[in-house]
């Protein structure tokens, strides 16, 4: 498994503690919101982190993300 960037870790604590509050997993929208960047950077986020193995996701599913 490949090391994570600052700003990955920081996007995976998010998705970790939004689950941990919430009970289910963030949209990239809201991933989005809560770093203030767009959709689509918050989306590139998720493809690293899925493309490292930490998270894994249906793209076309809303809340679906899982941590690993």
């Amino acid at each position: 498994m490949k090391d994570l960037t600052i700003n990955q870790q920081k996007v995976l604590d998010f998705i970790t503690g939004f689950r941990r509050k919430k009970g289910y997993s963030p949209t990239v929208r809201e991933i989005a919101t809560g770093f203030g960047c767009g959709v689509r950077a918050a989306y590139d986020y998720m493809l690293v982190l899925k493309k490292k193995g930490f998270v894994v996701w249906e793209e076309k599913t809303p809340r679906s993300i899982v941590v690993l």
